[in-house]
């Protein structure tokens, strides 16, 4: 709280501290219970370090056990075939007002990209003039990517929207975004609901159990449906598994971008994917 700064003596920092806080979070900031519980255990990672380097005897985690059940969370499901086509219409539409927003979503949708991979690249992430040209998802200096197997983003309809929405950009170098409108800290979250606004306006969609990001849950049913090998499949997402694993220590030797650009090329011409009726719209 505001009342407590970084001289506040590590002792004072009891119990009902941190239940105030946690009270703070539930009242003020009104977080989702998943990101509050995201935040407290961040502390309480935190106060474990600092307690084991003070050694304090009888010494307790104020913030231990403060986590809430998730009960208020919606299954997000992927787009449907009729779904995906009308969300791709609709970014198309949408480039004329908002060029960023739209071209990242049908980065998205064509990759199964997160929002985060493609909204933080920067101009020396693209390989747009190789001979299957693509992205990097890759650490750089606008973000970090925890969890995820750096890989490479095939691109196929959205090639030509990329390079022409580059030749408007100011400058090109190595270092500079793609997209400087949402490559801040926060971009990603901005953008996010920025994006579900519009989707929320496309008439037809089965919109309340959908967002931007069931274009990735659709990347991956498009995936199984095409019967791409799961480990390249999960690979192409960026998916940190045992199998993707083992086909990222192969990249360059075993799996060379032709055989990653076939899979990709299959999820992409897949038309009819999941089973409708059992997702309970």
């Amino acid at each position: 709280s505001r009342d407590r700064g970084y001289k506040t003596p590590f002792k004072s920092i009891d119990r009902s501290v941190a239940q105030r806080f946690k009270t703070y979070l539930v009242e003020t900031k009104d977080w989702t219970v998943a990101t509050r519980n995201k935040a407290l255990e961040m502390l309480r990672a935190a106060f474990n370090v600092a307690g084991y380097e003070y050694d304090l005897a009888g010494w307790n985690n104020p913030f231990r056990k403060m986590s809430d059940a998730i009960t208020n969370s919606k299954v997000r499901y992927p787009f449907s075939p009729n779904d995906y086509r009308l969300w791709w219409r609709s970014l198309l539409a949408w480039r004329n007002d908002n060029s960023e927003a739209a071209l990242i979503g049908l980065i998205m949708m064509e990759t199964g990209s997160r929002i985060y991979e493609v909204s933080h690249l920067v101009v020396g992430d693209l390989r747009l003039d190789a001979d299957v040209p693509h992205i990097l998802v890759r650490n750089n200096q606008l973000r970090d990517l925890k969890g995820v197997i750096e890989h490479p983003a095939i691109l196929f309809a959205t090639l030509p929207m990329l390079q022409g929405y580059l030749s408007s950009l100011k400058s090109r170098d190595p270092a500079d975004p793609v997209f400087p409108r949402y490559s801040k800290p926060k971009g990603n979250t901005n953008l996010s609901n920025t994006m579900n606004k519009r989707l929320r306006s496309v008439e037809g969609m089965q919109i309340d159990q959908l967002s931007a990001y069931s274009a990735r849950h659709a990347f991956k049913d498009r995936g199984r449906a095409a019967r791409v090998d799961l480990a390249v499949l999960d690979y192409l997402m960026g998916h940190k598994t045992k199998q993707s694993s083992v086909v990222a220590q192969g990249y360059g030797t075993g799996y060379s971008l032709s055989v990653l650009k076939e899979a990709a090329e299959k999820i992409n011409a897949q038309e009819d994917w999941g089973y409708v009726d059992q997702l309970a719209y």
